[in-house]
């Protein structure tokens, strides 16, 4: 019986109160959506700080804020050993010699090449683990071609050999393979982008080109992020949040990745922003894209093209905004800070951070100006819910002679520790 199979057989039978699911990367976290389903309790465990490594750390708080209400979250610590009674299992063991009760535990900690084959038959095989092969799918045999989980292939922005275990990616090199083995060696795969999309539970979670931390890793060191919160339509369309995190070259505008989470139609978004980073295009290409609209499938300005928007005006110094890192960093230095909340007081009273914010709504903080500090240095913090109007405020004090003003990328909505309301 395959995997599949005998997480069916749980469902159907609903039998297993409690599971246990080691590893939070993308099997572990469709692992728990599925079991979810069935009704089972479930504890998430992860080695390390961060579920789903591939994003970054921003986006993957905000996955883990959304996963503990379906889940209970351990990370940063082990599976120590698996406890039973008469061959049945009763609990895990981590390494900090906690014991969590289950009747079942799935171990989901990734995937690696298998390449026993090919180490057989004195194949190539690469520094990313798998084997090496050329544009062609050709192997270091000529008559031997590869496809699918068990090669490497260049990521296209770096250059840099990668193992990358996407459906789609094998569905495309077999027919690169197949043509070429059928005509000669006409057809090519130039390589990946490694873009991905996930469910998680009731949210979509996609990435496409580079996180923030592998541009950093792989050299890219002038870059610049902006991370924006809108829907995907209209309020009155029933639109759903998106939240999208943009890492771009400072210097060319070059659009490197972008990791896009929410309810919202985030397909649509990871697949604007693969097209283009596969057609090396710039902030300036995207800030006036051509992109369809009609109310119950879009934004007049789409997500995508707003959030280009935002890092143009980032770049050009239209805009100083601050990340949920950055600004959770001030607030632990208990740095000299005013924080705004820009909203009105009925939105504030049902959902607010609660870190010492004073609240002025937008449309009196041109009467209320008295009550900041006469000091135009003094650094200000604003927000609102996805900080369009903290923005706008921003506006107001610069023209109001304050130099020290930012805001906080994405609101409230974008903020991934636990709110006062």
């Amino acid at each position: 019986m395959t995997d599949a199979d005998y997480l069916r057989k749980i469902r159907d039978e609903r039998k297993i109160k409690k599971a246990v699911v080691i590893g939070g990367g993308l099997i572990g976290i469709e692992t728990c959506e599925a079991l979810n389903l069935a009704g089972i309790e479930i504890t998430l465990i992860e080695l390390l700080p961060q579920l789903l490594t591939f994003l970054d750390k921003h986006m993957a708080r905000l996955v883990e804020k959304y996963v503990k209400t379906k889940a209970n979250v351990i990370l940063q610590n082990g599976v120590a050993s698996f406890l039973g009674e008469n061959g049945k299992l009763t609990a895990v063991k981590l390494q900090d010699g906690t014991e969590i009760p289950c009747d079942l535990a799935v171990v989901a900690i990734g995937v690696t090449p298998n390449t026993k084959l090919a180490k057989e038959a004195g194949l190539t095989l690469g520094n990313a683990g798998g084997i090496v092969v050329d544009e062609y799918m050709q192997t270091s045999d000529p008559d031997i071609y590869a496809v699918g989980d068990c090669i490497q292939i260049p990521n296209l922005i770096t250059h840099q050999p990668v193992h990358a275990p996407y459906g789609d990616l094998a569905n495309l090199q077999g027919r690169v393979a197949g043509e070429n083995v059928i005509a000669g060696n006409v057809a090519k795969f130039p390589g990946t982008i490694q873009t991905g999309i996930c469910k998680v539970f009731d949210y979509g979670l996609g990435s496409t080109g580079l996180s923030e931390q592998n541009a950093l890793k792989m050299g890219f060191t002038d870059i610049e992020t902006v991370v924006n919160a809108s829907l995907d339509k209209p309020g009155f369309m029933q639109g759903n949040l998106l939240i999208t995190k943009l890492i771009v070259d400072k210097q060319s505008g070059l659009i490197l990745g972008a990791q896009v989470l929410g309810p919202g139609d985030v397909s649509k978004q990871v697949a604007i922003w693969a097209m283009a980073i596969k057609g090396r295009l710039t902030v300036n290409d995207m800030v006036n894209a051509d992109l369809p609209y009609a109310p119950p499938f879009s934004l007049a300005i789409d997500h995508s093209i707003a959030t280009a928007h935002i890092m143009q005006n980032k770049l050009k110094g239209f805009f100083t905004g601050i990340s949920a890192e950055q600004f959770k960093e001030k607030l632990k230095e208990k740095a000299p800070l005013v924080l705004l909340d820009v909203r009105n007081p009925d939105e504030f009273e049902v959902m607010r951070l609660g870190v010492g914010e004073r609240l002025i709504p937008l449309g009196q903080l041109r009467k209320r100006l008295e009550e900041l500090p006469e000091d135009k240095n003094t650094e200000i913090i604003t927000w609102c819910k996805i900080s369009l109007r903290g923005y706008e405020a921003a506006l107001i004090l610069q023209g109001n002679g304050y130099t020290n003003v930012k805001v906080l990328e994405g609101g409230i909505m974008a903020w991934p520790w636990v709110r006062e309301k």
